[in-house]
């Protein structure tokens, strides 16, 4: 009986440590599960949509973007990259009101790539009025504060086409946005690379190997070698004549004769000197 209660007991031991191992285990897969969700809604959820959702919840209305016949009330400006952005370089583009009357309080600025094969660029901030989402690569206000323009950059991919997109809160009942289904208008710019451009950039992958990083380029690092101009109040040069080879007695200096010797006298004894 001694030896059987012992077995029991200790096959009782052993299925109690099985049943806290298993229970471990499942507890570690559910918790990586919760982590996962956790992690995935974070980076999903936080970032903004271009339509403001939670603002047409409270009653706010999409607004015809029109200030007069043939001219928007709020605007998205490329400039220099209106016909064609010149590839891995920063480009400056702007938000602005076309009425100082009716300024805007906030804003949502966002990229999309038209060609799967390349990149969407990078928009960045430098603003204090501007906030950089990096993980959802959007722009949005930092302050809810009047506004009469917001200065914003994108730094372009390496080729292809993209569509930068803007909404604009005038305030908290009137909001403005371009139809998605359109691909140019006041608050919507489709830009491509420039053909010229990109045959640099091409030229300039090979001389370094085909190696690009659109989001660690630094536009400063890759400027083109100007020659400096020359200064205006440098004399001119002036070559100086070619040496001239002389030849025969030329080249021989000129012989001046020595001095004749002359003999020194006789020796002459002196009176007394055969007495010494």
């Amino acid at each position: 009986d001694v030896v059987s209660w012992g077995t029991w007991s200790s096959g009782r031991t052993l299925s109690r440590q099985k049943d806290t191992s298993s229970n471990m285990r499942w507890t570690l897969v559910l918790f990586t599960v919760l982590a996962a969700q956790a992690w995935a809604k974070e980076k999903h959820h936080d970032c903004p949509h271009r339509y403001p959702t939670d603002l047409a919840k409270q009653g706010a209305e999409k607004t015809r973007n029109e200030l007069s016949e043939g001219k928007p009330l709020y605007q998205l400006e490329v400039f220099d990259a209106e016909d064609g952005f010149k590839p891995l370089q920063t480009h400056t583009l702007g938000l602005r009101t076309n009425s100082r009357e009716r300024k805007f309080r906030g804003f949502h600025v966002s990229v999309e790539k038209k060609d799967a094969k390349c990149k969407s660029g990078r928009l960045k901030a430098y603003h204090k009025g501007v906030k950089e989402l990096k993980h959802c690569n959007l722009l949005i206000h930092a302050k809810d504060e009047p506004k009469v323009k917001v200065p914003l950059t994108w730094k372009a991919p390496s080729c292809g086409c993209v569509t930068i997109r803007a909404t604009v809160l005038e305030d908290d009942t009137k909001y403005y946005l371009d139809d998605g289904r359109h691909d140019d208008g006041p608050l919507t710019k489709t830009v491509c690379a420039r053909e010229d451009a990109e045959d640099d950039v091409k030229v300039k992958n090979e001389m370094v190997g085909g190696k690009e990083d659109v989001d660690n380029f630094d536009p400063e690092s890759k400027m083109e070698y100007e020659p400096k101009p020359e200064h205006p109040n440098k004399p001119e040069y002036v070559p100086k004549p070619e040496y001239e080879e002389k030849t025969g007695d030329e080249m021989k200096p000129e012989y001046k004769p020595k001095p004749e010797y002359e003999e020194k006298p006789e020796y002459e004894p002196k009176p007394g000197d055969e007495m010494k």
